[in-house]
């Protein structure tokens, strides 16, 4: 969900902050987050999220850390985003609207994390944008990255030009161990996230989504995200794929 329109709703968010957040965003992002908020380091860290949409990992950040800044494009969704961090009073966060292909040229200092989630499928020069985020780390520091598996969406049709949709079809392990050896990272462990579960709820939501609103659709969705416990369970059972792959490199 884009923003709180409702009183109500306001009024959720304040006083329950990310429980709420998390009852009604879509599962998949959930699921990011829930890794992202388990493999981030705590502590007196300073944080970047890379391509972080209406900031739910920003949030999750903000959580452990002493300063996180959040990079989107969209200057919407950027305001959307501050919006709820104010909600929930978050104060260390900042937002800034830019574009990750120009990373390089941007005055932003140093981390010792950077997050980049479901992002660089939508960046052709994925090169560019790997040695631009091992460049934000301090030595030592530490890549938090998801993308879709491989695999994952069977038949889709990829973009030719970075229009929003996504130009490749994933990374395997193997790839992206490549990909950051090249540019001076380090991988550190590889994980899978939104199996056969997570995806299940995922589609019912868009179903309702395109027959309702989106608003009704996360609302009646909510209590089905339970089913996403049986999730490996489930993903073994029927030989899928996951959505995402999940990995963690460090700057060398």
């Amino acid at each position: 969900m884009d923003t709180f329109d409702h009183p109500l709703e306001v009024r959720l968010m304040r006083s329950l902050g990310l429980p709420f957040l998390l009852l009604i965003e879509e599962v998949t992002l959930v699921d990011r987050y829930r890794w992202v908020r388990d493999h981030l380091l705590g502590g007196p860290l300073r944080t970047l999220d890379a391509g972080c949409g209406l900031g739910l990992m920003v949030l999750a950040a903000a959580q452990k850390d002493r300063e996180v800044v959040g990079i989107s494009y969209d200057d919407r969704e950027n305001r959307h985003a501050a919006y709820r961090a104010e909600l929930m009073g978050i104060h260390n966060v900042r937002f800034v609207t830019g574009d990750l292909r120009k990373l390089d040229a941007m005055e932003l200092g140093s981390y010792d994390q950077v997050i980049c989630a479901e992002t660089i499928e939508h960046i052709l020069d994925d090169e560019k944008l790997v040695r631009d985020l091992a460049q934000r780390l301090k030595v030592g520091g530490r890549l938090l990255l998801t993308t879709p598996f491989k695999g994952a969406y069977e038949g889709e049709k990829l973009s030719e030009q970075e229009d929003g949709g996504h130009v490749r079809p994933g990374y395997t392990r193997e790839e992206l161990q490549r990909l950051f050896a090249r540019n001076g990272l380090r991988l550190l462990s590889c994980d899978f996230i939104s199996g056969r579960a997570s995806r299940a709820v995922q589609r019912v939501r868009q179903r309702l989504s395109d027959r309702l609103n989106p608003s009704a659709a996360a609302y009646a969705t909510a209590p089905l995200k339970v089913l996403c416990i049986l999730d490996p369970l489930l993903t073994r059972a029927r030989g899928r794929p996951y959505l995402s792959i999940a990995v963690i490199a460090q700057r060398t």
